[in-house]
């Protein structure tokens, strides 16, 4: 509230910091510069740091994976990155709008060229992050390009430090990549009604344990999180609550997030007819539902109410170590087709209706399909469905 009291109606801030009971009067930028070095500032009872967003330029469009910069804007955009201390080992990252700037959307751009997977090709930073400026190449951290950063960057040291992210409802939404490579962040905070358009939303994320969607009840009052779900939140687990976001694309929306226990979902998706590496890589995953419905039990992973038409490689590849072994597909299925894309060697029973049924078989009887030899249909081993 102290960062942005100009916005009385913010949810996000309020509810994120007042446990905090800040003191001070006064909240001023750290001055621009061209330097890496900083300093977190002290102002009564808390420390932090503000850094002035300049965006990045030359962008050239690559595949639809992101953008190639050429430079930095020099003038500073309007958005605002502010890093609170919280302990000496914890700090808050709140994400503002202050000048009403006309970026709105939160985008970390990628240069894949040519290269379609997010292991390969450039990534740029975000201006919080301790290698603001730099492209590196994947899996060569000596290869690296400098483009002049005005503003200071943290060090690897505070960046790690960085536990909770905050966005606040002057920014609408994110881009491709938004949340992807929190390997420290464990938790997410985001206003109603967030766009979530793009791909790779939380992709290797390893660390993200909880995504809070910020909201209020019809009355204005604030929602408490996981109010509706008591029968996981008083066993402390965490919880990916998407229900706030819109345009969501489900192709490697969890991947990688090895943290992720639990998951609801909105009702609906921009891509609903293309489920690729959902869950790939969420040997953490408890259970997963959609709006509206109810919690199901532990291990199961309930999409019965979605309108996924097609499944394609890696869509159920949870990993060793996963405990699901029930999961609900809608009617709408009509395509199943990848490697592995009912998983890779695990015990799950797909509960479906007849038609998809006999989508499930014709997949296991395809080039694919052992990796399916495992699975069930309805509660039928597969071996015994198979030629029928």
């Amino acid at each position: 509230g102290i960062i942005n009291s100009e916005n009385t109606e913010d949810v996000c801030f309020w509810q994120t910091l007042k446990v905090g009971a800040l003191k001070t009067n006064e909240f001023n930028a750290a001055p621009e510069t061209t330097a890496t070095g900083y300093a977190l500032s002290a102002d009564g009872y808390f420390e932090y740091l503000d850094v002035d967003w300049h965006a990045y330029t030359g962008a050239t469009k690559t595949d639809g994976y992101g953008f190639n910069p050429t430079g930095v804007d020099t003038q500073a955009s309007g958005v605002v990155w502010s890093v609170l201390k919280y302990t000496d080992d914890e700090y808050v990252l709140i994400i503002r709008n202050k000048d009403k700037s006309i970026y709105t959307e939160l985008a970390i751009p990628s240069y894949s060229a040519g290269h379609k997977t997010w292991l390969t090709g450039y990534s740029f930073y975000a201006p919080y992050d301790y290698r603001y400026g730099k492209a590196e190449k994947a899996g060569d951290t000596s290869f690296s390009q400098s483009l002049t950063a005005y503003n200071p960057t943290l060090t690897q040291t505070d960046y790690n430090k960085i536990k909770t992210m905050v966005v606040d409802h002057g920014i609408t939404g994110t881009g491709v990549n938004g949340f992807a490579g929190l390997t420290s962040v464990e938790t997410i905070v985001y206003p109603n009604g967030l766009s979530g358009k793009g791909e790779y939303k939380f992709i290797g994320s390893t660390a993200v344990r909880n995504v809070i969607w910020c909201h209020t009840d019809d009355a204005g009052n604030p929602v408490s999180h996981l109010s509706e779900f008591k029968k996981i939140s008083d066993a402390n687990q965490s919880l990916f609550d998407l229900r706030g976001m819109k345009n969501l694309s489900y192709r490697a929306l969890l991947r990688v997030c090895r943290s992720a226990e639990n998951v609801v979902f909105p009702t609906s998706f921009s891509q609903a007819n293309t489920v690729e590496y959902l869950f790939t890589d969420t040997p953490a995953l408890k259970r997963v539902w959609v709006d509206d419905d109810s919690v199901p039990d532990a291990g199961v992973v309930d999409l019965s109410k979605t309108n996924i038409q097609s499944l394609s490689k890696n869509a159920f590849d949870f990993k060793t170590g996963s405990i699901v072994h029930t999961v609900n597909l809608p009617s709408t299925v009509t395509t199943i087709s990848g490697a592995k894309a009912l998983g890779d060697g695990l015990s799950i029973n797909f509960i479906c209706n007849e038609a998809v049924a006999k989508v499930i078989i014709a997949y296991a009887e395809s080039s694919n399909g052992s990796t399916a030899n495992n699975i069930s249909v309805n509660g039928t081993p597969i071996a015994q469905l198979k030629g029928n």
